[in-house]
């Protein structure tokens, strides 16, 4: 059997490899975004896919906190970045994801997803499943529009900048 501290530093490495921070720098996105967990391990997740053209940001909230949430942020994580493998629109791919992880996770446990596709051609995509909304900065007003949905579905909306 491991020591607590064996065990700490086995979950501190799942942590790493799971959710490395996110340093990007494409021809018309920069981003960098980082999760620190409360514990060793958790399910909170900022990740960074460039897909073809596309550069696709999500940020991940499993519930709780601790090995169990980042088994299932592990498991969407994977699903996820598979699912833009295949090219599934996001509304498909996020709806497929809540149908296969549904029956392996507990009861008690849910996750929220943000994600937002930017394209060549300026165009943003932006979905939410159950997250907090949107803050979109508009430089050419210097303003910020929140983009709030009041449902917990699986909500979308286009916004171009």
């Amino acid at each position: 059997m491991a020591s607590p501290f064996e065990a700490s530093e086995v979950q501190a490495g799942l942590q790493a490899a799971l959710v490395p921070p996110v340093l990007f720098s494409g021809s018309f996105i920069e981003a960098f975004g980082r999760s620190a967990p409360k514990d060793e391990i958790g399910g909170d997740l900022a990740d960074l896919v460039s897909h073809g053209q596309d550069v696709i940001a999500y940020v991940m909230d499993v519930s709780g906190h601790g090995i169990r949430s980042g088994v299932l942020m592990g498991m969407a994580k994977t699903a996820f970045r598979y699912g833009l493998l295949l090219g599934q629109p996001l509304e498909k791919l996020v709806c497929d994801i809540n149908s296969v992880l549904g029956p392996l996770k507990e009861r008690n446990m849910y996750l929220t997803l943000a994600v937002l596709r930017f394209t060549a051609t300026g165009e943003v995509k932006y979905i939410s499943a159950g997250h907090l909304p949107l803050l979109h900065y508009q430089q050419r007003t210097a303003s910020v529009v929140r983009q709030d949905r009041k449902s917990t579905r699986l909500n979308s909306s286009h916004i171009t900048i």
